[in-house]
């Protein structure tokens, strides 16, 4: 071999490390859905969000749209009442395992609007203060997936935002008895444990004890709940409170993986759920068992190509609306609102490419 040629050789063996090394550095920026999901799942997940900023932005991701059927880009008539305060932080929560800090922003934006007094929110900027549906249980639980996930992973300003509100929530809850407002549905008592591990984690010097509780006893309280998965279960078909479970089990495995009990507590909820095909839950089972969770992905490729818009004949807004049971997924589509948002895909996307390469509680 000459010289020249040596010198050559050389040469391409340098370019090609330099390349893999670029290929390796690119790898370690590319979002999560980009890195993990295999190139058609991560195509579809980038159209799902390019019709979710179409549909959503203008009410801070909060209030859903309908479209026009022929561009399905111009707004028709704001619709889904359900998109409501709690799918900002479910929604938060999946930009935010993305690295996508202007939507979580966008988001973030919305919630000083539905703040009556800090601490206490509504759903809506439209209604007035008295408004008789105030944020509830399940949207405040929704709320925290947002805060923890952002607190995880985010830059300084959201960390100080979000741990701003959730001291707020803790001095407004420990002040008003745990009811954060007006009606049947807004008594956090079964979440304040959470807010106990917010406060822990975020340092805020604020806790969420009774008179004469400690950590242990308020941690054992906070599990007594999911004992009611059962009876839940079949008891009703509409079964809705086991998404309830199923949120702040997740919420209490990202800020506190190791937490006594946590385990054994999501095993028995999952008993009760594992032969609803609810893939959310199987996935979530999954990765706690550390099983193989691969089939996620046939699950997002059944989902329609774009985020649905309207009824259409074969019900898929019923069918992939990930809170409902397997008998409201059996019911034919009668035009009644339910969720527009595609969240099933964002969410499930998005907490299955992150959680493939990571672990609970892993944050910067």
């Amino acid at each position: 071999m000459t010289l020249t040629r040596k010198k050559i050789l050389a040469a391409v063996v340098a370019a090609v490390a330099v390349l893999a090394t670029a290929a390796a550095a690119l790898a370690d920026t590319a979002p999560p859905y980009r890195a993990a999901l295999p190139p058609d799942l991560a195509a579809k997940y980038e159209k799902y969000i390019e019709d979710y900023k179409a549909r959503h932005i203008d009410r801070g991701g909060t209030l859903e749209a309908l479209l026009d059927d022929e561009t399905r880009t111009r707004v028709v008539r704001f619709w889904g009442a359900g998109d409501s305060q709690g799918w900002t932080g479910l929604t938060m929560a999946a930009f935010a395992f993305q690295g996508d800090w202007d939507l979580v922003r966008v988001n973030l934006s919305y919630w000083p609007l539905v703040e009556i007094e800090p601490g206490k929110y509504k759903r809506f900027p439209e209604h007035p203060d008295d408004d008789p549906n105030p944020t509830s249980i399940d949207q405040y639980g929704e709320m925290l997936m947002g805060i923890a996930a952002v607190w995880l992973l985010g830059p300084d300003d959201l960390k100080a935002e979000v741990a701003r509100i959730t001291k707020n929530m803790i001095l407004y809850g420990n002040s008003h008895n745990w009811r954060m407002g007006e009606g049947p549905y807004v008594d956090c008592e079964d979440i304040r444990f959470l807010f106990q591990l917010l406060s822990m984690k975020m340092g805020l010097g604020v806790d969420t004890y009774l008179p004469g509780e400690d950590f242990d006893a308020a941690r054992e309280r906070f599990y007594l709940q999911f004992k009611k998965a059962v009876l839940v279960r079949h008891a009703t078909p509409r079964y809705f409170t086991l998404n309830l479970f199923f949120e702040r089990m997740f919420v209490a495995k990202l800020l506190e993986p190791s937490l006594p009990g946590l385990d054994q507590a999501i095993k028995e909820w999952y008993k009760v759920v594992s032969k609803d095909d609810n893939t959310m839950f199987d996935w979530f089972a999954a990765k706690v068992f550390k099983r193989d969770a691969s089939f996620v992905e046939e699950k997002l490729r059944a989902f329609p190509p774009y985020l649905p818009n309207e009824w259409t004949d074969d019900g898929y807004n019923l069918g992939y609306r990930w809170e409902r049971s397997p008998d409201e997924k059996a019911e034919g589509p009668d035009g009644s609102s339910v969720e527009y948002a595609g969240m099933d895909f964002i969410a499930l996307a998005s907490f299955y490419s992150y959680f493939k390469d990571n672990e609970f509680g892993a944050g910067k």
